[in-house]
């Protein structure tokens, strides 16, 4: 959110699947008011409405979506950057709801950021797998060569289309389609070095947990 926030009409999301998941101490809430203060120190956070106001009138907040017809809370919503935090605990269907809720009049285009860990369950292994990124030889790990490759999709009824180009879409399911350009980033804890300096046992502590 940082690079738009001296724009009036900026309007953010930050999404967990509950609201305790974000107002926990040194949770998300308090790294993102830590964050802003550096940058911002004018930057007001208001605790009822879960929000972070700017000098600009730029807002970021945060909700949760614990039930899927939780989703219709963000009905008639306009957001610029929609941030999810940890999306494997979210279904799909939210997921494809907050899309439909990307429009803005700030001067960005707008898109969505989503967090996650490994969940071979979850609609982001499939979504993954079928745009490439997964070796199904090697139980679904990361192929090094697609991190940050740039794929495009579109959806046709519940199901998610992947092709390499925004062209092929276009040409092989017409104009109006409206590919959705998608970046799929991969990491371990050895991409935190910070972390692990700070914390030389956070790998073994990985290592002691059930498979």
């Amino acid at each position: 959110f940082l690079p738009y926030i001296n724009d009036p009409k900026l309007r953010g999301m930050v999404i967990r699947r509950t609201i305790p998941m974000l107002t926990k101490p040194g949770a998300v809430a308090d790294s993102m008011y830590g964050m802003y203060k550096e940058v911002c120190p004018k930057v007001k956070y208001l605790s009822k409405a879960m929000k972070f106001v700017f000098p600009s009138g730029a807002e970021v907040q945060m909700g949760g979506m614990e039930y899927e017809k939780d989703k219709y809370n963000y009905q008639g919503s306009q957001l610029g950057i929609v941030l999810i935090d940890e999306g494997q605990q979210l279904l799909e269907s939210q997921v494809v709801y907050l899309i439909s809720r990307m429009r803005t009049d700030a001067n960005m285009k707008p898109k969505m950021l989503i967090t996650c860990n490994p969940d071979t369950n979850s609609y982001l292994r499939h979504w993954l797998q079928g745009a490439g990124y997964l070796d199904e030889n090697n139980y679904g790990i990361p192929h090094e060569h697609m991190s940050n490759v740039e794929k495009y999709f579109i959806r046709q009824g519940n199901d998610m289309i992947w092709r390499d180009t925004r062209e092929e879409l276009l040409e092989e399911f017409g104009k109006d389609c409206g590919p959705m350009s998608f970046r799929f980033i991969s990491a371990t804890c050895e991409d935190n070095p910070i972390l692990l300096q700070r914390d030389a046992s956070y790998l073994s502590k990985l290592k002691n947990l059930p498979r």
